[in-house]
């Protein structure tokens, strides 16, 4: 079928991290069904000012509708059980003939069983992603070695593939919104609103995480950024969300120069000043993902909670930098007892060095 009548739902939850790794198969699926009505079924956390799909995609090519439902712990049992007919009788009357299931990796069996049962009763015949799914090894036992994990745009790329679908080579995704001339021109202005940069490369930092455990410390974000613009003569763009303004303003005191993009940019506009600058330094975080979709190379500063690989930045010419530690994949979200071990022992002149390698390249290709 080849016109909008044709109407697809596409199932995946989570926050900006989560919707940017799922871009290229976005790619891959607006590309088989160029005219057809594409839906993005996802949750929202109404207590929170958390990004949602509708911030990500309203304004790309690649999502037509929005369908949400609020998972905010305040909702209670009641609530959430009406919530949940109200939403399958919607989506029975939206009549969908496909339906791919996105859902994050993590997901357990039980649970997508139960999603599978949930869209089964919503009336769609036709579902790709649960017999694909691929289900993330068990927690390891501690002090054991923890398995690296492909990047899971790439496991949602293979979930598609699984189903007949032709996807591109592994790590070669599509991964941008299709930025445009206004966004373009909104950072422009923006930019001329700021103190004037002396036409200096910007250089984007992301220091920022909603997870205590993904943060390096911010001094240290510091003492390198300073070591760069004294050798290198850079301008720091500090990116993030309103919560990352204090420690932005710190830091741009510090450094006695730089913009403040964080809380001043929106998603698309964030990603157009991105692709202005020579080099992402960050923690695991979004921002990490919006600099991977502006195609920036990154210098991305890992937490071992998580398996490693999974949350890497897309594609090649990234630097990883993570320790392996005997409590590798707790998936804690603040370290108390070992007090972030894993990241403090991520030092600074190994940051530095990294940075120095993509930021040497870059000024080769710019004769800078």
């Amino acid at each position: 079928m080849s016109n909008s009548s044709f109407k697809i739902l596409i199932f995946r939850i989570g926050q900006l991290g989560d919707m940017l790794v799922t871009v290229p198969t976005l790619w891959v699926l607006r590309n088989k069904y160029p005219y057809a009505d594409i839906t993005m079924f996802s949750d929202v956390h109404t207590s929170t000012n958390y990004t949602t799909a509708r911030d990500v995609f309203e304004k790309s090519p690649l999502i037509n509708n929005f369908i949400t439902y609020n998972t905010s712990a305040s909702l209670g049992p009641l609530r959430t059980i009406i919530q949940s007919i109200k939403t399958l009788i919607y989506l029975r009357r939206q009549r969908f003939n496909l339906a791919f299931y996105l859902a994050p990796s993590r997901r357990n069996k039980k649970q997508a069983k139960r999603d599978e049962l949930f869209f089964k009763i919503a009336g769609i015949k036709t579902c790709i992603g649960f017999k694909e799914f691929y289900h993330l090894p068990a927690p390891p036992m501690t002090g054991s070695t923890i398995p690296v994990i492909s990047q899971e745009a790439d496991l949602l790329l293979q979930r598609i593939n699984a189903a007949g679908i032709r996807i591109p080579p592994l790590g070669e995704g599509r991964t941008d919104l299709a930025i445009g001339h206004k966004e373009f021109t909104n950072v422009e202005s923006w930019s001329k609103s700021q103190i004037p940069d002396g036409d200096r490369p910007w250089f984007a930092v992301g220091p920022g995480s909603k997870m205590p455990s993904k943060k390096w410390p911010v001094e240290r974000f510091q003492r390198v950024v300073q070591h760069l613009i004294n050798k290198h003569d850079i301008w720091p763009v500090v990116f993030g969300s309103t919560d990352d303004i204090p420690n932005a303003k710190l830091l741009i005191s510090k450094w006695g120069r730089g913009h403040i993009a964080a809380g001043d940019l929106n998603i698309r506009e964030s990603i157009s000043a991105l692709s202005r600058c020579c080099a992402f330094l960050g923690n695991d975080t979004g921002t990490m993902h919006m600099a991977v979709s502006a195609s920036l190379r990154c210098i991305a500063i890992f937490s071992s909670r998580d398996y490693p690989g999974h949350w890497d930045p897309y594609g090649s010419g990234h630097i990883v930098l993570r320790q392996n530690m005997s409590c590798s994949g707790c998936l804690l979200e603040s370290c108390v007892e070992k007090n972030m071990s894993c990241l403090l022992s991520i030092d600074e002149t190994s940051v530095i060095n990294a940075c120095e390698n993509i930021l040497r390249d870059y000024f080769k290709t710019h004769h800078q």
